[in-house]
């Protein structure tokens, strides 16, 4: 999904690199995923995404994954557009071309803010190592291994998971 994103921006003439060259970086803040049915990579999936309109200081951007069957997943993600040396939010504004807003592919997948229950505790008794190979461009870990940290850590009966969300 990251990747897709990326791309999508491409095509409106904003890349990593022009970004960067403008002291910029879009970081994502939250993603929520609903699983409709088992992914199969042995399958050919096609993955759709678009940005939706920009709400404050926040870039919502919707995902929706396809095999021969019809929908796997919905995704929404958010973004911010962040000052990358100061690491602080900039206006929607100061980005220099403009990102069009396209129909929500998610399907009612929410990012609502998600409130910690009260006497939780952590659910892991061990360290895990992070390694170069699960950094991005920014020299942060990827997105992409939050939810297999996450998983690691269910109980083996946990069964199958049908929502995620992540709030980094």
């Amino acid at each position: 999904m990251q990747q897709a994103a990326r791309e999508d921006l491409l095509s409106f003439g904003i890349s990593y690199e022009d970004m960067r060259k403008k002291n910029m970086a879009f970081v994502i803040s939250r993603i929520a995923i609903r699983f409709e049915r088992p992914v199969y990579g042995e399958r050919p999936l096609i993955l759709k995404t678009g940005p939706n309109p920009v709400h404050g200081a926040t870039f919502p951007r919707s995902f929706v994954l396809k095999d021969e069957q019809g929908v796997c997943m919905r995704a929404m993600s958010l973004w911010a557009l962040l000052d990358f040396e100061k690491r602080t939010l900039l206006r929607p504004s100061a980005l220099w071309a403009e990102i069009p807003s396209f129909a929500d592919l998610s399907d009612g997948v929410s990012c609502a803010r998600l409130m910690k229950p009260s006497g939780t505790v952590p659910c892991y008794s061990e360290e895990r190592k992070v390694y170069a190979s699960m950094l991005d461009q920014n020299n942060h870990l990827n997105n992409c291994n939050y939810a297999d940290l996450a998983t690691d850590f269910l109980p083996a009966d946990a069964g199958e998971v049908k929502e995620l969300q992540i709030a980094f």
